[in-house]
């Protein structure tokens, strides 16, 4: 889920920066006010393009964003840990119970000059930051800012004939999956269900119960 989020922080965060002069140059304290005002009009100038992570099919129109996303998984954790009651809408205590997950998505820019790319990644980094009350609300226990790549040409565009440079910026996100762990309004959760379960009589059983079961 962390990807689905960053597929709407980065634009937003775009969109932020990109209002207001005033919400832009703290974002570049340390360079020249002709350097800084050279990134504002690439960012008021350029239609930045969102996409899952790059297959090999046609680029969307440079720039270009695109998110990946994978999961770490824990050497021990057992499946459904006790995560405390929580009163339910009519009062009444119910259990819950909760998994760890370590999300991590890799944003990756692709532009056709360096400062573009530079501008990009400064936003994307900026955007956990300005919005890191939206993932905490949103279960995320911790947000890790774990680096980014070196600039480089990038081979994933060179079919597409593209002077294109590339940066891949990670992010982790250790989050908490909290589900109700009282099964309720089902029938009756022992019996079998013939639709999922195979019955199965063996030729030596005596008085056996099952009914139109499949010999062995």
């Amino acid at each position: 889920m962390l990807d689905l989020y960053m597929l709407h922080l980065i634009p937003n965060a775009i969109k932020y920066y990109g209002a207001d002069r005033s919400l832009f140059d703290p974002l570049f304290p340390l360079i020249s006010e002709t350097m800084r005002t050279r990134l504002w009009n690439i960012l008021q100038d350029k239609t930045v393009s969102f996409d899952t992570a790059f297959n090999t099919r046609t680029a969307g129109k440079l720039p270009l964003i695109t998110i990946e996303n994978s999961e770490q998984f824990f050497d021990d954790q057992g499946l459904g840990q006790h995560a405390g009651v929580i009163k339910d809408v009519d009062g009444r205590p119910e259990p819950y119970a909760h998994i760890f997950t370590s999300q991590e998505v890799s944003v990756n820019i692709y532009a056709d000059t360096l400062e573009t790319v530079r501008l990009l990644q400064t936003i994307t980094q900026a955007c956990v930051l300005l919005f890191k009350q939206i993932l905490l609300k949103s279960n995320f226990q911790n947000i890790i800012y774990i680096g980014s790549t070196t600039i480089q040409p990038s081979a994933d565009l060179q079919g597409e004939q593209l002077a294109t440079y590339a940066r891949s910026v990670r992010f982790a996100g250790l989050h908490v999956l909290e589900i109700p762990s009282k099964i309720r309004n089902l029938d009756d959760l022992t019996a079998l269900d013939t639709l999922f379960n195979l019955q199965v009589l063996h030729d030596d059983q005596q008085g056996s119960t099952i009914s139109g079961g499949v010999s062995v």
